[in-house]
């Protein structure tokens, strides 16, 4: 959760929920590429010295750090835009300024390609900014809406798991925890929320001059197809899923040529228990609490735990409270490596999550078991024994999902944002999710359509009222 995604905190804050740093980076996590293997360093000259002789760069490619090559590549050009026109990239407006439109009009590759960088340069700089390099062909501008808004620096979690912030939702919700939550609000004002879990969309309907939305549903506790009338609707189904719904009359047609090409990348996350914390083993200059590894295997990114950071402190004071890429002290005599953890053994996108999350089970697992030995330099079978848990989350599969995030090919802002967020109906249907947001991908721009969303539809019912 970035610092800069203020909506999400307000309901953090709300909801008085505990936060404590996501560390991004350690000095013992490890980069594996082309069969080399050196440590993340704080300046990249482990990379330099043994990696880089592996690729084929440019003279001036060879002279700057890895970190350099992506500021060169990805965000100098921000640079060359005024604030204003900057601004307009988390914006969601009907008309761009040429820079926008510039940056729309070009894919990840074709950005790189343009700044200069070696092919080899490009394949390099995939490894470390996944994101963007496992969707090289997919929209600049999108990957930009991240870099502006300095997404990928000085995250927090929520202690005890993320599922904290949608129970807190839930909790919210009750009757007699209102005045909790809305303590400037009379009770009486706040109404009462009835929740349905498990109630599976199927059509959306406006019929006749009754101006009544008609949502037809089927309940998954008795297979039972049910219909309820409403007067609004807030429509945050993804437009992957929403493609397959029946919308009769259909929406505006900008509106369904939105819901039929706005595109939709797959990511996979594979998870595994072990019963020993094989990467906290060793002193201090081996273990790994927190931070990730990056490598050109399938598994392409694994995240380390973050929770035993606690037996850590930084030798020295001057660093953000999110990294641990300095010098570090171990502070405790034992540390508790026999542990159980659960370790992201792989975290990557599109083409790459389709063909690692496609494979069958005992495959997947026994390939990203292999990955793992491959990039620690263990021997093959040696964490066999260590495993005690495997759970994979493929989001081409997920049936409410079919896609894991939105994320714009060349021209599909100017063409589908604003007409994605406009209201269908006559306004009576208004739409909210990330992939209405001008910040897909996150809780942030999810949250802050819906908060958009509702105030629009609280201005339509008061305009009725008083029409």
């Amino acid at each position: 959760m970035p610092v800069s995604h203020e909506t999400l905190w307000h309901y953090i804050n709300l909801f008085r929920l505990n936060t404590r740093p996501f560390i991004q980076t350690n000095k013992n996590g490890l980069i594996y590429l082309r069969k080399v293997r050196v440590k993340n360093d704080p300046l990249g000259l482990n990379v330099k010295k043994y990696i880089y002789p592996k690729y084929n760069l440019y003279k001036w490619e060879r002279q700057l750090s890895w970190k350099q090559l992506g500021y060169c590549g990805f965000e100098s050009h921000l640079l060359s835009a005024n604030p204003i026109n900057r601004s307009e990239i988390l914006q969601v407006k009907p008309y761009y300024n040429p820079y926008i439109i510039n940056w729309d009009s070009q894919s990840n590759r074709d950005i790189l390609q343009n700044t200069g960088l070696s092919q080899d340069g490009i394949n390099l700089l995939q490894n470390f900014y996944a994101l963007a390099g496992q969707n090289m062909y997919n929209s600049y501008l999108d990957y930009a809406q991240e870099i502006y808004s300095v997404d990928l620096s000085y995250l927090y979690e929520i202690s005890g798991g993320l599922a904290k912030l949608p129970l807190s939702f839930y909790e919210s919700f009750k009757w007699d925890k209102l005045s909790d939550y809305y303590p400037n609000i009379p009770v009486q004002c706040l109404g009462n929320v009835k929740l349905k879990m498990g109630a599976v969309v199927t059509g959306i309907y406006k019929y006749g001059d009754k101006n009544k939305i008609i949502i037809t549903y089927t309940d998954s506790k008795n297979s039972n197809k049910l219909r309820e009338e409403f007067d609004y609707i807030i429509c945050a189904i993804p437009f992957s899923v929403l493609r397959t719904i029946q919308i009769d009359p259909l929406f505006s047609y900008s509106k369904m040529q939105c819901i039929k090409e706005v595109n939709y990348i797959n990511s996979q996350k594979t998870l595994m228990a072990f019963n020993r914390r094989f990467w906290e083993e060793g002193g201090p200059d081996r273990r790994i609490s927190g931070g990730a590894s990056y490598t050109d295997l399938p598994i392409t990114q694994v995240y380390y735990p973050s929770d035993h950071s606690k037996y850590y402190k930084a030798e020295t004071s001057n660093t953000n409270s999110n990294s641990l890429s300095i010098p570090l002290k171990y502070t405790k005599s034992t540390f508790p490596y026999l542990e159980p953890g659960v370790l992201l053994a792989s975290y990557n996108f599109n083409l790459e999550a389709t063909r690692l999350g496609g494979m069958p089970y005992m495959q997947r697992l026994n390939l990203v078991r292999q990955n793992l030995e491959e990039l620690h330099g263990l021997p093959e079978g040696y964490l066999e024994p260590f495993i005690i848990g495997f759970k994979t989350v493929n989001w081409n599969d997920e049936p409410y999902f079919r896609g894991a995030l939105c994320f714009y090919t060349p021209e599909q802002k100017k063409l589908f944002s604003y007409a994605s967020s406009l209201p269908e109906y006559d306004g009576r249907v208004f739409f909210a999710g990330e992939h209405i947001s001008a910040k897909h991908r996150w809780m942030q721009g999810a949250l802050q359509s819906g908060m958009k969303a509702a105030n629009s539809l609280a201005l339509e019912c008061l305009k009725n009222s008083l029409i």
